[in-house]
Formats: structure tokens, C-alpha cells, sequence
């Protein structure tokens, strides 16, 4: 559930600060598979081209590399990157789903737990 609950706060995040971001078009340069720490893109700027890593998602792994993807970046730090795709309320729904199925399997694992407990004390 921890794992769930970063996930979900690293995603409010990216989504409230790239949300006025400026969209472009980046081309991957590494196969999804790959990547396990995020994969690298290269896009132009007004000041020129960039390379930034892209977090390495379940929404990348549907491309591959010399794909064009659709991204939004931070106008003032264009290495802070995301896919188009990936800002807005549906990752974020996606995302909390994560800690509350966690909790629905603590809850019906504990409930199943303590419902066999009873039985086998009332059969002694």
C-alpha cells in the first residue's frame, strides 16, 4: 500500500505541475522493455533540441523505440517531462485504485482470518 500511496502523490504532483505545461513531440530512443529507471526522448525547444528521460510507465510500454510520442514539459525546466497521455484526473483515479485494492485484501483477508477463528472455537 506504500508503494501504492507514493505512486499516487508522485502523480497529483507531476499532474498539478505539468498540467499548464507545453505540449510537444518527442521521439523515444529506447525500446520500453529496457527501461527501467524512465527512457530517454529527444524533442526541440526554442533554444534547440533536449534529451530527457520519460518515467518508464505502463502507458510507454505500448510504443517502441523511433515511436512519436505526444509529451507536456515544464516551459522553465524542459527535462521535467510527461506524457500527454499521463496528466490529468485518469492517472490519478487509475493511481488510487492501487492503495484501496491494497486495503479491500488487508480487510477481506482479516475478516476471512477471524471468521475461521470463530468457527474452530465454536467446534472445540
Amino acid at each position: 500500500m506504500a508503494v501504492g500511496s507514493y505512486f499516487l502523490a508522485s502523480t497529483i504532483r507531476e499532474t498539478r505541475d505539468l498540467k499548464g505545461g507545453v505540449r510537444a513531440t518527442a521521439v523515444l530512443m529506447d525500446e520500453p522493455s529496457d527501461c527501467f529507471d524512465g527512457c530517454r526522448v529527444t524533442f526541440d525547444v526554442a533554444d534547440g533540441p533536449v534529451v530527457a528521460n520519460l518515467p518508464a510507465d505502463e502507458l510507454i510500454k505500448k510504443f517502441h523505440k523511433g515511436s512519436d510520442l505526444s509529451i507536456v514539459y515544464a516551459s522553465r525546466d524542459p527535462q521535467r517531462i510527461a506524457l500527454a497521455d499521463g496528466i490529468g484526473p485518469g492517472p490519478i483515479a487509475l493511481a488510487s485504485l492501487i492503495p484501496v485494492m491494497g486495503l479491500t485484501l488487508v480487510i477481506s483477508s482479516s475478516a476471512t482470518w477471524i471468521r475461521s477463528r470463530l468457527r474452530r472455537s465454536r467446534t472445540r
